[in-house]
Protein backbone atom coordinates (compact mmCIF):
# COMPACT_ATOMS: atom_id res chain seq x y z
CA UNK A 1 0.00 0.00 0.00
CA UNK A 2 1.41 3.37 -0.96
CA UNK A 3 1.54 6.25 1.47
CA UNK A 4 -1.21 8.11 -0.40
CA UNK A 5 -3.68 5.20 -0.50
CA UNK A 6 -6.39 5.54 2.13
CA UNK A 7 -6.82 2.50 4.35
CA UNK A 8 -10.19 0.74 4.38
CA UNK A 9 -12.13 1.11 7.63
CA UNK A 10 -12.41 -2.04 9.75
CA UNK A 11 -15.82 -3.34 10.77
CA UNK A 12 -16.47 -6.07 13.34
CA UNK A 13 -19.46 -8.31 12.59
CA UNK A 14 -20.77 -10.16 15.67
CA UNK A 15 -23.27 -12.78 14.56
CA UNK A 16 -23.80 -16.38 15.70
CA UNK A 17 -25.98 -17.38 12.71
CA UNK A 18 -23.66 -18.58 9.95
CA UNK A 19 -25.97 -17.55 7.08
CA UNK A 20 -26.50 -14.01 8.39
CA UNK A 21 -22.78 -13.66 9.18
CA UNK A 22 -21.80 -14.80 5.67
CA UNK A 23 -24.28 -12.36 4.11
CA UNK A 24 -22.87 -9.45 6.12
CA UNK A 25 -19.30 -10.45 5.27
CA UNK A 26 -20.22 -10.65 1.58
CA UNK A 27 -21.87 -7.20 1.61
CA UNK A 28 -19.04 -5.50 3.48
CA UNK A 29 -15.81 -7.21 2.43
CA UNK A 30 -15.25 -5.14 -0.73
CA UNK A 31 -15.19 -1.61 0.64
CA UNK A 32 -14.20 -2.53 4.21
CA UNK A 33 -11.84 -4.74 6.18
CA UNK A 34 -14.09 -7.11 8.09
CA UNK A 35 -13.41 -9.03 11.29
CA UNK A 36 -16.02 -11.36 12.71
CA UNK A 37 -16.97 -13.09 15.92
CA UNK A 38 -19.61 -15.75 16.49
CA UNK A 39 -20.29 -14.78 20.12
CA UNK A 40 -20.05 -11.92 22.57
CA UNK A 41 -16.93 -13.04 24.40
CA UNK A 42 -14.93 -13.41 21.19
CA UNK A 43 -16.23 -10.02 20.11
CA UNK A 44 -14.94 -8.33 23.26
CA UNK A 45 -11.52 -9.95 22.81
CA UNK A 46 -11.37 -8.69 19.21
CA UNK A 47 -12.46 -5.20 20.25
CA UNK A 48 -9.88 -5.02 23.02
CA UNK A 49 -7.06 -6.22 20.75
CA UNK A 50 -8.11 -3.92 17.86
CA UNK A 51 -9.22 -0.78 19.70
CA UNK A 52 -7.37 1.51 17.30
CA UNK A 53 -8.54 -0.14 14.10
CA UNK A 54 -12.22 -1.11 14.56
CA UNK A 55 -14.38 1.76 13.33
CA UNK A 56 -17.81 0.11 13.67
CA UNK A 57 -19.42 -2.95 15.27
CA UNK A 58 -22.46 -4.69 13.76
CA UNK A 59 -23.86 -6.60 16.72
CA UNK A 60 -26.54 -9.25 17.05
CA UNK A 61 -28.55 -9.21 20.28
CA UNK A 62 -29.69 -12.82 20.56
CA UNK A 63 -26.65 -15.08 20.98
CA UNK A 64 -26.02 -17.97 23.34
CA UNK A 65 -24.06 -17.18 26.48
CA UNK A 66 -22.72 -13.65 26.32
CA UNK A 67 -25.39 -11.80 24.30
CA UNK A 68 -25.43 -8.43 22.56
CA UNK A 69 -26.58 -6.53 25.64
CA UNK A 70 -23.71 -8.07 27.61
CA UNK A 71 -21.31 -6.79 24.94
CA UNK A 72 -22.90 -3.34 25.06
CA UNK A 73 -22.65 -3.20 28.85
CA UNK A 74 -18.94 -4.02 28.70
CA UNK A 75 -18.32 -1.54 25.88
CA UNK A 76 -20.07 1.16 27.90
CA UNK A 77 -18.23 0.32 31.13
CA UNK A 78 -14.85 0.39 29.33
CA UNK A 79 -15.72 3.63 27.50
CA UNK A 80 -15.20 1.96 24.10
CA UNK A 81 -18.71 2.88 22.94
CA UNK A 82 -17.62 6.52 22.91
CA UNK A 83 -15.32 5.99 19.91
CA UNK A 84 -16.50 2.69 18.41
CA UNK A 85 -20.09 3.07 17.17
CA UNK A 86 -22.40 0.06 17.34
CA UNK A 87 -25.29 -0.87 15.06
CA UNK A 88 -27.60 -3.65 16.20
CA UNK A 89 -28.54 -6.19 13.52
CA UNK A 90 -31.16 -8.44 15.11
CA UNK A 91 -34.30 -10.42 14.43
CA UNK A 92 -35.61 -9.00 17.70
CA UNK A 93 -37.67 -6.05 16.50
CA UNK A 94 -39.83 -5.38 19.57
CA UNK A 95 -39.96 -1.72 20.52
CA UNK A 96 -38.89 -2.47 24.11
CA UNK A 97 -35.74 -4.23 22.90
CA UNK A 98 -34.94 -1.44 20.43
CA UNK A 99 -35.40 1.16 23.17
CA UNK A 100 -33.13 -0.83 25.49
CA UNK A 101 -30.48 -0.92 22.76
CA UNK A 102 -30.66 2.86 22.30
CA UNK A 103 -30.31 3.28 26.09
CA UNK A 104 -27.03 1.36 25.68
CA UNK A 105 -25.82 4.07 23.26
CA UNK A 106 -26.16 2.25 19.93
CA UNK A 107 -26.11 4.37 16.77
CA UNK A 108 -28.77 2.46 14.83
CA UNK A 109 -30.87 -0.71 14.76
CA UNK A 110 -31.44 -2.90 11.71
CA UNK A 111 -34.11 -5.61 11.92
CA UNK A 112 -33.54 -8.93 10.15
CA UNK A 113 -34.14 -9.85 7.43
CA UNK A 114 -31.98 -7.04 6.07
CA UNK A 115 -31.10 -5.98 2.53
CA UNK A 116 -27.57 -5.23 1.31
CA UNK A 117 -28.67 -1.67 0.52
CA UNK A 118 -29.99 -1.10 4.04
CA UNK A 119 -26.81 -2.38 5.68
CA UNK A 120 -24.44 -0.50 3.36
CA UNK A 121 -26.39 2.77 3.64
CA UNK A 122 -26.30 2.57 7.44
CA UNK A 123 -22.57 1.75 7.51
CA UNK A 124 -21.70 4.55 5.06
CA UNK A 125 -23.74 7.08 7.06
CA UNK A 126 -21.97 6.24 10.30
CA UNK A 127 -18.46 6.01 8.86
CA UNK A 128 -18.61 9.36 7.01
Amino acid sequence: MSAGTPQKPTILVVEDNVINRELLLEYLSGPYNVLWAANGLDALELIESNLRTIKLVLLDIVMPGFNGFDVLEEMNSQGWIEYIPVVIVSSEGAETVRNEAYLHNVMDYIVKPFSPEEVLACVRRILL
